[in-house]
């Protein structure tokens, strides 16, 4: 794909009128459907299969095509609002953090209201290679898509094959790759592809249609679902019929719902230790119940205090600690920042808005090793002070990146929140102000939508009235630059 880039003056012409050419015709070429797969060792016994994860490698000319198409089909799905809205997988302007934002803030919702909640956690076995071709072609029958453009996509999905390559290092100490002979693929959508995951999420629509309780989170093949109710023995009704109803449907679509996967989570405030909780049944199967799980990069407790998750980050700075003194020695500022960046920044701001609701000694311990990164960055002594180092590098501290992920996450969702200007006619200064939510509980404070509310309200008015969302967040960021704060109190000071 590099030399591709380089020469793309050269290529671009030819290219278009290839892939026209496709579009035109119907017709996705037989020689860009051969994928290489590689097995990459995960963990265990290396003899074993099962602990080597499948890596597909497409031809690079295939993703050109397949880019170009997905835009198309992006744009139709969207225009006509055929994907479910409970789907947040690859779509404008949602991620992983939005759907997480909005299970857990429902969660929070139900506790606060006095009714006990549990999330379930769907594990779906191998689903992106178990599509089957001709429902998912009918499922596209069904959005609408007809013509040359059903046609384009059955050529795509057909007659696809694949070959498995293996490398070792013989005894004269050269790396060997051997192949295997090619076999033809009669399910699934090609994994590694551009493609194959917006087909996965056509193939799941009508999913949400089966909850009639509660609520459903999609993204591709991650399902999970939240069931509330003052009654623990309604949770366990209701939750049986709509595992049934899902399981139903997605057998109906050759996909395998993993029992001994699947689990969930009665969620609840830390002073809460009932112990009348119902069991979650998958068929006649009593489902795991879980005190914390992995959903979507967070690892999720009962009580949402986030405590494990802050032992992982803290695990994957101290790593990244470690690699930054050893580079330290022969690599400049700006390449120890990048590090910095690679191996520590984004583990930080991955789900901060979240796990930011965690106890001030947790966020102390992340901020503890932020310092330790700027001295070794700076080659300053461990009593030297780091704080007006942070805006030298251009980097924020774990306080202010999660008050300017707060404000952010409002600003992106203004129209929301009920201002101080929605209640009457007057022009005020504080117009522009959010209204905080009422509430019985200190639990619902953990809200990103509630947390951030009071950071909103006392930005400078020069900002808050900036309209411009990209404008907003860039005076936003280069305030918090000039404000590395060590505690959430330094923000009102």
């Amino acid at each position: 794909m590099i030399i591709i880039k380089d020469v793309v003056n050269s290529l671009m012409k030819p290219l278009a009128h290839l892939i026209n050419s496709s579009f035109i015709t119907g017709i996705f070429p037989d020689k860009l459907k051969v994928s290489k797969v590689k097995p990459l060792f995960k963990k265990g016994d290396a003899q074993k299969p099962c602990n080597y994860r499948p890596i597909s490698i497409l031809p690079s000319f295939s993703k050109i095509y397949e880019r170009a198409m997905s835009l198309r089909l992006i744009q139709f799905l969207e225009t006509n609002n055929l994907i479910d809205k409970e789907q947040y997988g690859f779509r404008t302007g949602r991620s992983v953090i939005s759907a997480n934002i909005d299970f857990i803030e429902a969660i929070i919702d139900a506790i606060d209201k006095g009714e006990k909640a549990a999330g379930v956690f769907m594990d779906l076995s191998k689903a992106f290679d178990s599509v089957s071709h001709p429902k998912l072609l009918n499922v596209l029958q069904s959005l609408g898509i007809r013509g040359r453009a059903f046609s384009w996509f059955q050529s795509y999905l057909s007659n696809r094959k694949q070959f498995v390559e293996v490398s070792y290092i013989n005894k004269y100490n050269n790396k060997t790759c051997v192949p295997s002979s090619l076999k033809k693929l009669k399910y699934g959508v090609p994994q590694g592809s551009i493609l194959g995951p917006l087909l996965f999420i056509c193939y799941l629509k009508g999913v949400p249609d089966l909850i009639k309780r509660g609520n459903i989170f999609m993204y591709a093949d991650d399902i999970s679902f939240t069931m509330s109710s003052k009654n623990v023995d309604d949770i366990e009704e209701h939750s049986f019929i709509q595992l049934s109803s899902i399981n139903q449907h997605l057998s109906d679509l050759n996909l395998l719902v993993n029992p001994d996967k699947t689990n969930y989570i009665y969620f609840s405030t830390p002073q809460n230790i009932e112990c009348n909780k119902a069991s979650i049944f998958l068929g006649e199967q009593c489902l795991e119940e879980v005190e914390n799980t992995k959903v979507l990069g967070l690892e999720m407790d009962r009580n949402l205090n986030w405590n494990i998750h802050v032992n992982k980050i803290c695990s994957k700075i101290s790593s990244g600690l470690f690699a930054l003194r050893r580079m330290s020695k022969i690599c400049s500022k700006e390449t120890l920042k990048t590090i910095y960046c690679s191996l520590i920044h984004s583990h930080i701001s991955f789900g901060l808005i979240l796990y930011g609701g965690t106890s001030l000694e947790n966020l102390n311990r992340i901020l503890h090793l932020q310092k330790q990164a700027i001295r070794i960055i700076f080659g300053l002594d461990w009593t030297d002070s780091a704080r007006e180092y942070f805006p030298k590098l251009g980097v924020l501290t774990i306080y202010s990146q999660y008050i300017f992920e707060l404000i952010l996450h409002i600003k992106n969702n203004l129209s929301d929140f009920p201002t101080l200007g929605s209640y009457h006619n007057y022009q005020t200064r504080n117009n522009k102000k959010i209204c905080y939510v009422v509430h019985r509980l200190k639990f619902l404070e953990k809200k990103p939508s509630y947390a951030g509310v009071s950071f909103y309200n006392s930005l400078p008015i020069r900002i808050l009235n900036i309209k411009d969302t990209s404008m907003f967040k860039k005076e936003l960021k280069f305030f918090f630059k000039s404000k590395p704060l060590y505690s959430l109190q330094e923000f009102f000071m």
